[in-house]
C-alpha cells in the first residue's frame, strides 16, 4: 500500500519481470530470477495487472484459456476443464459466449482474474494440490471496478490460494479490505518500505499521517478499521 506514485505498481512489475534492469536480487523458486526462462515464470506466476487492454472480440472463455497458453496450448482435455473451473469459481461461466469487449469493467476483471486461475491451478481444485513454494500470484489492484460482492469474492478466492501455499502479493488501496485480508502489510514512501508488518502494527494513526497525508483514528480489533 501506498499513496499514488510511491512505487507499488513499479515493485509489482518488477517482481513479475517486466523490468530486467533493477539492483538487488529476486528469487523466484529459489532461483534468481535472470536465470529463469519466461515461460517457467510462466508457469510459476501469474499476473494481474493494473491496465489490461484487449482489441479483439474474444469470446470470454478464449480470454480465459489464454492462461492455459503456457503449457502447450490450452486445448487439452484437462485445460479445458480447468478454464470451465476457474469461470465457474469467478462467476462468469455464463458468460463464457459474450464477447469481451462487451463486457462492463468489473465483469472483465473477473475474466482476467478466472485467466489467472487457470494459469495456476494444476488441478480442477483450489483445495485438490499444495502449491507452497510452487506458485506466486501478482496482483495489482485486483477489485477496481467490481462491486462489493465480487470484491469479496476475488479476495476470498485469494485467501483461498494462500491456504494452499500460492505467495499471493496484491496492491491495495482500500484500508478495510488490507485489514480483513492482509497476512502482512507494506507500506512504501518514496520509492521504499516505510513500514511493515501485521495489519494492526501498519494501519496506525503516525503512519497513514506520514505516508498518505492525512490524519485518521484507528480502532484495532483483529483487523483495524479506519475513519478519516
Amino acid at each position: 500500500m501506498g499513496a499514488n506514485g510511491e512505487g507499488k505498481t513499479t515493485l509489482l512489475r518488477t517482481l513479475a519481470g517486466e523490468y530486467p534492469h533493477y539492483t538487488g536480487d529476486i528469487q523466484i523458486g529459489g532461483r534468481n530470477l535472470r536465470q529463469v526462462s519466461i515461460r517457467d515464470q510462466a508457469a510459476q506466476r501469474a499476473v494481474l495487472s493494473q491496465q489490461l487492454s484487449l482489441q479483439l472480440p474474444f469470446t470470454v472463455e478464449e480470454v480465459v484459456a489464454m492462461g492455459r497458453f503456457v503449457y502447450g496450448g490450452g486445448n487439452t482435455a484437462h485445460d479445458k476443464e480447468l478454464v470451465q473451473y476457474a469461470m465457474k469459481q469467478l462467476q462468469v461461466f455464463d458468460l463464457k459466449e459474450r464477447n469481451y469487449l462487451t463486457l462492463s469493467g468489473g465483469q472483465k476483471q473477473r475474466v482476467q482474474m478466472a485467466r489467472v486461475l487457470a494459469q495456476l491451478l494444476e488441478v480442477p481444485d483450489i483445495n485438490g494440490k499444495d502449491y507452497a513454494g510452487k506458485k506466486m500470484l501478482l496482483l495489482d489492484e485486483p477489485v477496481t471496478g467490481m462491486d462489493i460482492l465480487y470484491q469479496q469474492l476475488a479476495l476470498q478466492l485469494a485467501a483461498q490460494l494462500v491456504k494452499q501455499g500460492v505467495l499471493v502479493v496484491a496492491v491495495l488501496h482500500d484500508f478495510q479490505i488490507a485489514a480483513a485480508y492482509a497476512d502482512r502489510v507494506w507500506m512504501l514512501k518514496n520509492g521504499a518500505v516505510y513500514a511493515e508488518g501485521a495489519p494492526r502494527q501498519v494501519f496506525t494513526p503516525d503512519h497513514i499521517a506520514a505516508c498518505f497525508g492525512i490524519a485518521v483514528q484507528c480502532w484495532s480489533t483483529r483487523t483495524a478499521t479506519i475513519r478519516w
